[in-house]
C-alpha cells in the first residue's frame, strides 16, 4: 500500500495499549482497510484515513478536546437534542476467541446488559487478535457499555469559524440545554451548510438517556480504578440479586482487575468488574499453558435464584499450544484394576516406512484375551504363500496362520 500513518497518534495509542498485547495470525489475504478497521475495533480504537494518512484514536480514554463550542456559538433555532437509535442496541454479545490455531472450535464468552429494559438484541463478535481471555473481556466490556445503552446526541449549526473541527474530533460543549457541566463530546459528522453559510455538526454525548451528567464509564479507561461496573442481570423481581453469581476462584494472575472477591468476571456474563485501565498490568502470557479446564457448577433447579441465568460455555476450555510426541518404547501405560503396567511396544512393534509412508507396525507377539475364557492367546503373523495351481509342495506350511495368494488366470 502507498498509504502512510500519523506517528503521533499511533505512538500515543501504542503506549495506551502496552498492557493489552495482541497475538494472532492471518491465514488469507484481506482488504487492508477492512482489516485495519476490524483490528482497531477489537482494540477499542478507531482509525480514519485522511489524505492517504491513517490516524488512530484510543476510544476508551477521555479524549483531549480540540475546540470549545459555547451556547453563543450555536445559530438560533439550530440546536436539536436526540438519542442514539434503539434499533442499533446490542444487549447480548457473543464473543469468540482462541488460545492457538490448534483448536478445533473457538472459545466463547457471552456478555449481557440491559436485557430487562430492551430485550435480547444479539450480535456475534470474533476477537481473533487476542489469545487470552482477560483482553477479550476488557474490550468486550467497553463495547457492551457503548452498545447496550441509549446515549444522548446533539445536532447544531455554527458559523464557518468552526471549520477547523473534523469528524471524530473531541470538542467541549458548554451548553446549558444539554448539561450544566462542560461535556466532552465526539463529533460524528461535519457538513458545510450552504443555506446558513455555516457548519452543521452531529455529536455523540457521553450522557445516558434520562440523565444530564457524563456517565462514569462513557470513557472507562479514565475512570477511577475503584469504580465498579454492574451489568443488569435481568433476574426476576422475586429473586434477590447477590454478588455471588459465580463462586469460582481462579489460581492464576488477573492482570486487569476483572475479578470481584470469589466472583470471577472472566467466566460470567457480567463483563469487567473494573473497566478502568488504571492499575492494569501487562499479563504474563505463559500462564496460558497452566489454565485449567472449566469446572461445571452444580445445576440449580427451578425456583432457586439465578436458575437458567448462568451460562456455562465451552466446557473443554484448554490451552492447546503444541503437538505432543511420545515414544512407544518408553511410554508406560498402566491398568488401574490389576495394578500392572507395561510400555506401548508390547503391542506396537515399530514405526516403519511402507510405500513411502510412515506407518505404525503392530507387534506379532502380542496377546489378546480368549473369546470364551480369560486365557491369553498369541496372535501370530500370517505366513504368505503363492499358489499357482498344480500339486501343493510337500514343504508347504498349513494352518490358521497361512494365507494363500492365488493366480486365477
Amino acid at each position: 500500500s502507498d498509504l502512510t500513518y500519523d506517528t503521533t497518534t499511533f505512538d500515543s495509542v501504542k503506549a495506551a495499549l502496552e498492557n493489552y498485547p495482541s497475538n494472532f495470525v492471518l491465514y488469507n489475504r484481506q482488504n487492508i482497510l477492512d482489516l485495519l478497521k476490524d483490528i482497531a475495533w477489537q482494540s477499542r480504537c478507531s482509525i480514519k484515513l485522511v489524505n492517504d494518512i491513517f490516524y488512530l484514536t484510543y476510544l476508551s480514554t477521555t479524549p483531549t478536546p480540540t475546540e470549545t463550542i459555547e451556547q453563543n456559538d450555536i445559530l438560533v433555532d439550530s440546536l436539536e437534542l436526540g438519542y442514539t437509535q434503539t434499533e442499533d442496541l446490542v444487549t447480548k454479545m457473543v464473543c469468540t476467541w482462541e488460545t492457538s490455531g490448534f483448536q478445533k472450535e473457538k472459545h466463547r464468552i457471552i456478555l449481557k446488559n440491559n436485557v430487562a429494559k430492551y430485550g435480547i438484541q444479539e450480535q456475534d463478535y470474533d476477537f481473533y487478535i487476542y489469545n487470552y481471555i482477560d483482553a477479550v473481556i476488557k474490550s468486550a466490556t467497553f463495547w457492551l457499555i457503548r452498545y447496550s445503552n441509549t446515549w444522548r446526541k446533539a445536532t447544531f449549526i455554527t458559523p464557518i469559524t468552526k471549520l477547523n473541527i473534523e469528524t471524530l474530533d473531541a470538542i467541549t460543549l458548554e451548553v446549558s440545554f444539554i448539561s450544566n457541566d462542560s461535556i466532552t463530546s465526539i463529533v460524528e459528522s461535519v457538513v458545510y451548510d450552504s443555506a446558513n453559510n455555516g457548519i452543521s455538526f452531529e455529536c455523540w454525548l457521553p450522557i445516558l438517556a434520562g440523565t444530564t451528567t457524563e456517565y462514569v464509564f462513557a470513557f472507562p479507561a479514565s475512570a477511577d480504578s475503584t469504580e465498579t461496573f454492574q451489568a443488569d442481570l435481568d433476574v426476576p423481581q422475586r429473586y434477590t440479586v447477590g454478588s455471588d453469581l459465580r463462586q469460582y476462584n481462579r489460581t492464576y494472575n488477573d492482570p486487569y482487575n476483572l475479578k470481584s472477591g470469589s466472583v470471577d468476571r472472566r467466566f460470567s456474563r457480567l463483563g469487567s468488574y473494573r473497566p478502568s485501565d488504571i492499575g492494569d498490568k501487562r499479563p504474563n502470557l505463559t500462564v496460558l499453558n497452566d489454565i485449567p479446564p472449566f469446572s461445571v457448577l452444580p445445576t440449580q433447579g427451578p425456583g432457586t435464584p439465578y436458575y437458567d441465568q448462568i451460562e456455562l460455555l465451552n466446557t473443554d476450555f484448554e490451552a492447546t499450544t503444541a503437538i505432543t510426541e511420545i515414544d512407544i518404547h518408553t511410554t508406560i501405560i498402566s491398568d488401574s484394576e490389576t495394578g500392572k503396567s507395561c510400555t506401548l511396544d508390547t503391542f506396537f512393534d515399530r514405526i516403519d516406512t511402507i510405500d513411502d509412508t510412515d506407518v505404525l507396525i503392530v507387534s506379532a507377539t502380542h496377546s489378546v484375551v480368549g473369546e470364551d475364557d480369560d486365557t491369553n492367546e498369541q496372535i501370530a503373523q500370517f505366513h504368505y504363500r503363492y499358489y499357482n495351481g498344480g500339486e501343493v509342495p510337500e514343504d508347504a506350511a498349513w494352518g490358521a496362520g497361512t494365507a494363500f495368494l492365488f493366480n486365477d488366470t
